[in-house]
């Protein structure tokens, strides 16, 4: 049997006293929040501070400032994305910056990271390159470039369309 005592409980009071400087609207102490929106303001605020040293006042940092700080160097990577007009066959690719994946996992996340990388996502009313209006695009994503740290979020959500009826419940 397990015997908890107080004194060996941990409290990161130190991390909690820094969630006002680490985020400062999306994360309140005493509320209920996602460990990928904690991880995410950590790291929009180490990017913004990285950034903020590298940038002159007042200047805006390119593209590729922000890909090569030290945050963009651990957790950066590089997705492929590409639409395939069903209409013409025409395909393009994209190159997108990532640094985590939403991995949907009813059996296990290896299926889940198989089938987000595998599976084609349909897309209606799609508008090709070409001018191929109102057509159906089939969407693939790969990984081009695998970040040093890959975060991994779990879909915990799923929406169900199931349609029910409840009996009418009478009084007296």
């Amino acid at each position: 049997m397990l015997k908890m005592r107080s004194q060996h409980v941990f409290l990161p009071l130190g991390i909690v006293n820094l969630l006002r400087k680490v985020s400062k609207d999306n994360l309140v102490f005493g509320r209920e929040e996602d460990p990928h929106e904690f991880l995410t303001s950590i790291h929009q605020t180490l990017q913004a501070e990285l950034l903020m040293r590298e940038t002159k006042k007042g200047n805006k940092p390119d593209f590729c400032t922000q890909q090569t700080t030290a945050v963009g160097e651990i957790f950066g990577g590089w997705n492929l994305t590409v639409d395939q007009c069903q209409s013409c066959r025409l395909q393009s690719h994209t190159y997108n910056p990532i640094s985590h994946l939403f991995v949907s996992c009813e059996v296990s996340i290896q299926c889940g990271i198989d089938r987000l990388l595998t599976q084609p996502e349909v897309i209606e009313d799609f508008t090709c390159s070409k001018g191929c209006e109102k057509t159906v695009c089939h969407r693939t994503t790969t990984v081009h470039s695998y970040p040093k740290v890959l975060k991994v979020v779990l879909k915990r959500f799923v929406s169900l369309k199931i349609s029910f009826w409840l009996p009418k419940i009478y009084d007296g």
